[in-house]
């Protein structure tokens, strides 16, 4: 039989298991003098984990994803691809071969996948990479039955035996999550049964998923292998309703069931989506005892940037703040799922960065996942696994394949060759990882001062809403106002923010604020002017506001009614502070605006509001981050001629300074006259200009002609400039827009992106994308830019432009003085 390993990583993993026996052995003796067993008890003391003897335990490890939980997309279509394939859940498959098979022979199948999807031969793998722990989700459908009385199975531990007593024996712990629970908990495929989330309006449900915990807890109370219970994998509900209230009584009295079985093994409460972990308050205080709590990160997914200014903002403020806040409540923190969702070469160093940081604080991790597989077999460029079938795998069908073939692929995961993700070995195992230059971001304040005491502006008071994190408003003597505001987010059905507002009256109003200084707290941190309607301390209340974001973009975000999705409109404006916003309500409608840095009036849109007489309006911060809190300064009202400062005086701004790119202003020609010199273009019509009026300054410009463009590629220009890695950098460049003509469309977006350039490929640092629309016109012209920190020594600099949908086309992008700044000089 061929093996099922390269011959590099036979060595490494045989050196590890013996590593790994002589450790065991040793261990086995020193722990069978004391009674104990080989892998003890874990308690939480603190933050931190511990041991019998109360010596600090760092767990690291990985998911055991589509063993006991399927899921489609891991099985990288070897058994048929489609939304309406059999394959769309767990359920929809144990369906299908039931159907098709019969009971018995479907059950052998899964029996037989099961059987050969995770066996000893991958804890040897697994403990190879230096890990301890893995996390195993499994489906509540193992445990209980369907029908009433929803008793626990005859059979309902077998499988989880299995898998504890495989881990056990190769020395390593396992965390049991409920990955899917009774209704669902979301509408995703991974809670075995997409399209449904009544577990949070079902009282059985509820009742139910307390009932398994409580058999669980039973069963597995005494195995000290079990590190801790991950009690409701994501519980994200619609993506829109607020699920926190539920979750602050169902997940205690999940809790008071496991202990009423004398089970004290560490229980994990899961953080809610947009909705963090502070709302559960202190376990503590509470009278409860080893709970801690978990969520899941995946930078780069769910509207993040692919880039490495997002994992940066992760590292260095998002986690800092979620550290600071478990230690704060001294309690330990688990990762439960995490991936850096990068396809270039750097993925595995960035695993590396994290795994590092979750050791530092101690806390538990486990990447998503150890192992999928393919029809095209062998390991990519990402890291979304450890392992992966060597070869390429047939392409079966549920729906139609028979079940000989089924049985004979199910029965082959046992022994079919696999191969490691070498980078990320060698990444996670080696003594000095790569060095890793990442974007700095403040800390966060977890509380307000405590002197000097908060003052209003005169009319206006405070409030945090939906729960945010308790704020601070300080009026200046300069007129302005300070104020520190938490809050998950102002969206979806619900907001979470710190709200500074005066009663409005007659139906209509004109709502302004200039945000002179805004710390930047996350990607989707708010901070503009706001109109309220009901009820002033209801999270879910009607609204409508004008809000920037930390990188320029502005916004207007509007809820109809009490309880609707709110609606967002967002202008990718690239505005530099100061920047005075403005919301008008009148009739029933809000209208939103903002002055842009020529100092113009922009309208963003309008959308419905109630048509009431009384509502509140004034500004309203969102820090976007769980127990901590960002600070605007604004002034609140019509800006004065003379009292508005200029951009760049005060707050985030681009910096001027000597550039680093050659012909910046496309003066110098090259051997084509529509070719600037030192640059590259891809694309079509990006052409060199000197006929073109007007310039923003000089006799050159380029001119992306989008009349000209047949095709729906990208057209670009890119330069290459030599930096240094870790310094902060700044692009920028000049647009303009000619307006079409007879009601073509014009392009869509301008990109600027910063990336690194090494050997091994490209790594996008930052973007930001602009809309055409919002470009200057005639005579005026729009500064864009973006800033990213240097990862290597060579940085490159594109400008990439995108085409309208569809024909016909017209109007035209100008681009003048681009310029690279080392944004370390100053300004």
């Amino acid at each position: 039989m061929r093996s099922p390993c390269s011959g590099q990583q036979r060595v490494r993993i045989l050196a590890g298991v013996l590593c790994a026996v002589l450790c065991l052995l040793c261990f086995g003796q020193r722990e069978a003098r004391a009674g104990e067993p080989a892998l003890p008890f874990i308690s939480a003391s603190g933050s931190h984990l511990v041991d019998a003897r109360g010596a600090q335990v760092t767990l690291k490890g990985c998911n055991l994803g589509n063993y006991l939980m399927l899921e489609s997309w891991m099985f990288g279509g070897t058994l048929g691809t489609g939304p309406d394939h059999a394959f769309r859940d767990g359920a929809t498959v144990y369906r299908t071969l039931r159907q098709r098979f019969g009971e018995e022979k479907s059950q052998h199948l899964i029996e037989l996948y099961r059987d050969g999807w995770i066996m000893p031969r991958d804890f040897d793998v697994i403990k190879s990479f230096g890990f301890n722990v893995v996390r195993l989700p499994f489906d509540y459908r193992l445990i209980q039955e369907e029908q009433r009385p929803f008793a626990i199975k005859h059979d309902a531990f077998r499988w989880l035996d299995h898998a504890v007593q495989m881990a056990e024996d190769a020395g390593v712990y396992v965390i049991l999550d409920m990955h899917g629970t009774p209704g669902g908990q979301s509408l995703e495929d991974h809670t075995g049964e997409a399209g449904q989330d009544h577990l949070w309006n079902s009282e059985e449900d509820q009742q139910r998923t307390v009932d398994i915990w409580r058999a669980l807890a039973e069963h597995f109370k005494d195995r000290s292998s079990v590190a801790a219970y991950d009690l409701i994998n994501e519980p994200y509900g619609n993506h829109s309703e607020d699920c926190r209230p539920v979750l602050a009584r169902l997940m205690p009295e999940i809790y008071r069931a496991i202990r009423s079985t004398g089970d004290q093994h560490v229980v994990f409460f899961s953080g809610a989506l947009n909705g963090g972990i502070a709302f559960y308050g202190n376990p503590h205080e509470q009278g409860m005892t080893n709970v801690g709590f978990t969520e899941h990160f995946y930078p780069g997914m769910f509207g993040s940037k692919t880039a490495l200014e997002t994992q940066a903002r992760v590292l260095n403020q998002e986690l800092p703040a979620k550290h600071g806040y478990a230690d704060e409540i001294a309690s330990p923190y688990f990762v439960g799922e995490f991936n850096v969702v990068m396809d270039s070469e750097d993925p595995c160093r960035l695993m590396r960065a994290y795994y590092d940081r979750f050791a530092e604080y101690g806390w538990p991790c486990t990447m998503w996942s150890y192992k999928f597989i393919s029809t095209k077999g062998g390991v990519g460029s990402d890291a979304w696994c450890m392992v992966t079938n060597a070869d390429p795998l047939p392409s079966l069908d549920l729906d139609n394949s028979s079940y000989d073939d089924l049985k004979n692929f199910f029965t082959s995961l046992a022994t079919i060759p696999l191969t490691t993700n070498e980078r990320l070995l060698d990444a996670l195992t080696t003594a000095k990882p790569a060095p890793l230059y990442l974007a700095a971001y403040p800390n966060l304040p977890e509380a307000p001062p405590a002197d000097p005491p908060p003052s209003e502006p005169e009319g206006y008071t405070s409030i945090d809403l939906g729960g945010a994190t308790p704020g601070y408003t300080e009026a200046l003597a300069d007129g302005s106002v300070l104020v520190m505001g938490g809050g998950e987010d102002i969206f979806g059905a619900s907001d979470s923010c710190r709200f500074v507002s005066h009663p409005a009256s007659g139906g209509s109003a004109d709502v302004r604020a200039t945000i002179l200084s805004f710390v930047d707290s996350a990607e989707y941190a708010k901070a503009g002017v706001m109109a309220r309607w009901g009820k002033s301390d209801r999270p879910d209340s009607a609204m409508a506001m004008v809000n920037m974001f930390p990188d320029g973009t502005i916004a207007l975000i509007t809820r109809r009614r009490a309880g609707a999705r709110a609606i967002e409109e967002k202008v990718p404006a690239g505005v530099q502070l100061p920047v005075e916003l403005r919301l008008q309500i009148s009739a029933g409608r809000a209208v939103g605006m903002y002055r842009d840095n020529n100092g113009d009036w922009q309208r963003i849109g309008s959308a419905p509001v109630p048509n009431d007489r009384d509502f509140r309006t004034g500004l309203a911060v969102c820090s976007h981050v769980d127990a901590a809190l960002t600070t605007v300064k604004a002034r609140i009202g019509p800006s004065a001629d003379d009292g508005l400062p200029a951009p760049g005086e005060e707050g985030n701004n681009v910096p001027f300074g000597p550039s680093l790119l050659k012909n910046g202003s496309f003066e110098q020609q090259g051997g084509e006259s529509d070719v600037a010199l030192d640059w590259n273009r891809w694309g079509a019509w990006m052409n060199r200009e000197t006929t073109w009026t007007p310039t923003h300054s000089g006799s050159a410009e380029i001119g992306y002609h989008h009349w000209q463009i047949a095709s729906e590629d990208t057209s670009g220009l890119w330069q290459d400039v030599n930096v240094e890695a870790g310094k902060r950098y700044t692009f920028s460049i000049y647009a303009q827009r000619d307006v079409p003509a007879n009601g073509d469309a014009e392009a869509r977006t301008v990109e600027l992106r910063l990336e690194s350039v090494t050997d091994h490929g490209e790594l996008t640092l930052n973007s930001q994308n602009f809309d055409v629309k919002r470009l200057a016109s005639g005579g005026e012209w729009t500064r864009l830019s973006v800033s990213g920190t240097a990862d290597a020594s060579r940085m490159r600099m594109l400008v990439v432009i995108t085409p309208a949908a569809a024909g016909p086309r017209g109007g035209s992008v100008k681009l003048d003085d681009a310029m690279l700044i080392n944004a370390n000089d100053g300004k």
